[in-house]
């Protein structure tokens, strides 16, 4: 086990190489605070890391980027199941290719404009994974003049939203997906996600069309739905009836959602709902406090109008009511 306090260290020497019996490699945990999310320099790290051969866990506070050519040997990292953020670029996609990572189980990739035009043709090569189960992908943005901004912000990464997911959506094996900096994915005509994903999260939304509630209601298998916005823009969220068949948990945060109904048959065994910072929200669906397995709605920073609503609120049946950090 090697673990190194490298925050702002962007180099890590060949000499690692020679540790041929490390198992984990721990060099910080990557974590989120704000969106869009900008990225830094990746951290340099020796291509030869299937000379690593035991292994099983890479976590990093950034995405590395492996320099150097992956030539030579065409061992096979048969122990390695984490890599927690890697540059999405040739030199990867070519020790996937190379079948060096068989068991590999979870996976953060960051796409950005350094391979603009070959994303879709990239993420095939994800198929590879058959026992990926956990993916997070970070999407490079810029906003009109180059640098982040939440006011107009697009993708940088060469793609359109549809073929990323036609090659999302094809990855069966995923049951966990987590991607940052949606921007207006969820608008584009078609909208598909891999079909037995049980816990998905998207961050950096912008805006949810129809459509685009819709593809996310009939994901069957979906248990845990986590959405996060990045824009002040109104939009409405329209649930179709009979979406979101296993639905227990729900978490809304800093969307700009205006006005929320649920179809009938909508959400039926949602037990958890967490709404943050969504100060454009003035109510709840009626028909969210009917759902018999709903035990617990949590709103923290609520419209004047929403708290007085939720402070008025006469409920039933044994829901537990959280108003900021107030337990009614």
């Amino acid at each position: 086990y090697l673990r190194m306090d490298t925050w702002g260290v962007k180099f890590i020497p060949a000499s690692i190489l020679t540790l041929e019996n490390l198992q984990i490699i721990d060099l910080g945990h990557f974590r989120v605070f704000h969106f869009p999310i900008s990225f830094s320099d990746p951290i340099s790290f020796p291509a030869g890391i299937w000379k690593l051969n035991h292994l099983r866990h890479l976590y990093a506070f950034g995405p590395i980027m492996l320099r150097g050519h992956c030539s030579g040997s065409n061992e096979v990292m048969l122990n390695l199941q984490t890599i927690s953020a890697i540059v999405l670029d040739r030199q990867t996609i070519s020790l996937i290719k190379k079948g060096r990572f068989p068991n590999l189980k979870k996976l953060g990739l960051q796409v950005s404009s350094r391979c603009k035009d070959q994303v879709p043709e990239l993420l095939q090569s994800l198929h590879q994974l058959c026992h990926l189960k956990n993916l997070r992908i970070y999407l490079e943005g810029k906003g009109a003049s180059g640098t982040p901004n939440h006011e107009s912000m697009e993708w940088n990464i060469g793609c359109k939203p549809q073929e990323l997911l036609q090659s999302l959506g094809q990855l069966s094996c995923l049951t966990i997906l987590r991607i940052m900096n949606v921007f207006d994915l969820l608008t584009c005509g078609v909208v598909t996600f891999p079909p037995n994903v049980t816990k998905l999260t998207l961050a950096g939304i912008k805006c949810i069309t129809d459509e685009g509630m819709k593809a996310l209601g009939n994901l069957t298998k979906l248990g845990i739905l986590k959405l996060l916005g990045s824009s002040d823009d109104s939009f409405d969220l329209n649930c179709v009836e009979g979406g979101f068949p296993q639905l227990q948990v729900l978490e809304m945060s800093f969307l700009g959602v205006g006005n929320w109904k649920l179809g009938n048959g909508t959400m039926l065994r949602l037990q958890s709902l967490e709404i943050n910072y969504c100060e454009g929200l003035n109510d709840l669906p009626n028909e969210l406090w009917s759902l018999t397995d709903l035990r617990e709605v949590r709103v923290r920073r609520p419209s004047e109008p929403m708290a007085h609503m939720l402070r008025n609120l006469k409920i039933k049946n044994a829901v537990e009511l959280v108003i900021g950090d107030i337990r009614t």
